[in-house]
């Protein structure tokens, strides 16, 4: 990442007038003294600036800075812009603990290559409404935290905008996207219960009102299901619901463990879950005493309780992904060698 911060460099000289126009760039030897970076920095910076029409590159000559029309300012400024795209609005973008730890980290990188990023949140508009919303902003390339609209995204591709989904996954979408590693974070979720000596497990999981289930909760059961197996333990029981009343969800709940009362090992997806089948079976006087614990899916820093016993976090860094995604479509505004995939985040046991 080097050579896009002394490509930043070289524009706010350019910019200045510090090397006038039509006058020989200071050869690659002279500037990699002047910025401290190595000659292979200084190359590709350069090259990025020719891409970009701000200098030009004569054989056997030298490098010459070009004259900037007002139109070229524009257009440069639109490639130092990113937009941060998200449900909700602009509250909830602070308020929401894994939006905020992911926007923070990826504000810090993008702003230190000297790019901006735009919050844009959907708050409820008519995706046509976001379309014209994002255009107006005049950004390049677009973050897409944790949602997928099939209009949107055309218009994106419509708009030969870089793309990058951050804490997504769809194995059917030709786009870079990070997220974390659902089979690792199953499959070391279950061995833990295992090694805690449980082997009716049960899995709490999120799904629409439609019955649609959140694609990460669908994968990390897949998962626990499939080293189930490996172990030889009994079907996982799976209760996926959606989040609506506090007071309905945990009775719904509630009636799930009593179906299910051989269980003792459980994996939560979500905080609200975990809450919820923690106070029913601290409280609830028809829950027998049986020792239990719980793995939680989550990026807490702090420790937790569950059933007077240490709740264990299958966790990830967010704020991690943010850099992540940040770093992929940077190289993506800048031409960079990524291909289409999925990047995933480590996970582990806590």
């Amino acid at each position: 990442m080097k050579y896009l911060k002394l490509a930043d460099n070289l524009r706010a000289e350019i910019s200045k007038g510090s090397f006038s126009s039509t006058k020989l760039l200071p050869d690659t030897l002279a500037l990699a003294e002047k910025y401290r970076v190595s000659p292979v920095t200084v190359t590709k910076a350069v090259q990025l600036l020719a891409d970009e029409g701000l200098v030009r590159r004569i054989k056997s000559k030298g490098t010459f800075v070009q004259s900037q029309k007002p139109s070229d300012f524009l257009h440069l400024q639109k490639k130092k812009r990113i937009a941060f795209l998200f449900r909700g609005s602009h509250a909830g973008l602070i308020s929401t603990h894994y939006q905020a730890q992911a926007f923070v980290a990826v504000d810090d990188l993008v702003r230190a290559t000297g790019h901006s990023i735009i919050p844009l949140p959907l708050e409820g508009r008519p995706i046509s409404e976001y379309v014209r919303l994002i255009d107006a902003e005049r950004v390049s390339g677009v973050l897409m935290y944790a949602f997928y609209n099939k209009e949107l995204y055309a218009a994106i591709k419509t708009q030969k905008l870089s793309c990058v989904f951050l804490d997504h996954i769809d194995f059917g979408l030709s786009e870079n996207q990070i997220t974390t590693d659902h089979s690792l974070g199953g499959a070391i979720s279950l061995r833990k219960l295992v090694e805690l000596g449980h082997r009716e497990i049960c899995f709490l999981g999120h799904e629409n009102k439609l019955g649609r289930r959140d694609p990460d909760h669908a994968l990390w059961a897949s998962a626990i299901s499939t080293e189930a197996q490996a172990f030889g333990l009994p079907k996982v029981q799976t209760l996926f619901t959606p989040f609506e009343k506090i007071g309905e969800m945990r009775e719904r709940i509630r009636k799930w463990i009593k179906k299910h009362r051989c269980a003792t090992g459980y994996v939560c997806a979500s905080t609200t879950f975990y809450e919820l089948l923690n106070d029913i079976i601290m409280h609830d006087p028809e829950i027998d005493n049986k020792t239990r614990d719980c793995v939680l899916f989550s990026d807490w820093r702090e420790e937790k309780l569950f059933n007077g016993r240490k709740l264990w976090q299958c966790r990830w860094d967010t704020a991690e992904m943010g850099k992540m995604a940040a770093v992929v479509l940077l190289e993506l505004m800048q031409g960079g060698p990524y291909k289409p995939r999925i990047h995933y985040l480590p996970v582990e046991i806590v």
